[in-house]
């Protein structure tokens, strides 16, 4: 989760009794990760939702997926890196500053954003630059998942995607 929650729940964040609260609620323990929102809470592309699903992904036994929070607030992302490889998992973040010639930082946040049901993935593409590198590392974290891609600007202008429009069922 991210620190967003204690701010919602009227506590000061790393309260540590709300934390095991939290924890005894959902009978797991709970890793926090940092979150900061960044422009004005009216901007359309503000984030101003906080939730994990738009940083990281589990890809399974001690590996985590970073979207490419990276690419504009390097010291958030080592922040929230550091804290899960403390945890014990591996982080691979994507990242596309470095390898494409106009970064769209506008969608290309939204890959991290995927759905995923039992081996299927759907992830969102934007016809961009960044696709086939965003499918590279998808693949890699999740090699033996079927990966299917799906137009989606138009949702991800809203400030969501895939995992934001839809709910995973576990029977």
């Amino acid at each position: 989760m991210t620190d967003k929650v204690f701010t919602e729940n009227g506590k000061e964040k790393g309260d540590a009794v709300f934390k095991t609260e939290l924890e005894s609620e959902l009978g797991h323990p709970v890793i926090i990760i940092p979150w900061t929102m960044h422009g004005d809470f009216n901007a359309r592309d503000t984030d101003k939702y906080g939730h994990s699903d738009g940083f990281v992904k589990w890809c399974g036994g001690n590996r985590i997926l970073m979207g490419n929070h990276g690419d504009e607030y390097p010291e958030e992302a080592a922040a929230i890196r550091r804290i899960l490889e403390g945890y014990g998992f591996e982080v691979t973040e994507m990242r596309f500053a470095d390898k494409v010639s106009s970064p769209r930082t506008d969608l290309n946040w939204a890959y991290i954003n995927f759905l995923q049901v039992g081996n299927k993935i759907i992830m969102p593409i934007f016809n961009i630059e960044e696709d086939a590198i965003a499918w590279q590392y998808m693949h890699e974290a999740f090699p033996d998942c079927e990966i299917h891609q799906i137009e989606m600007t138009e949702v991800a202008e809203e400030g969501g995607a895939l995992h934001c429009i839809s709910w995973n069922i576990r029977r």
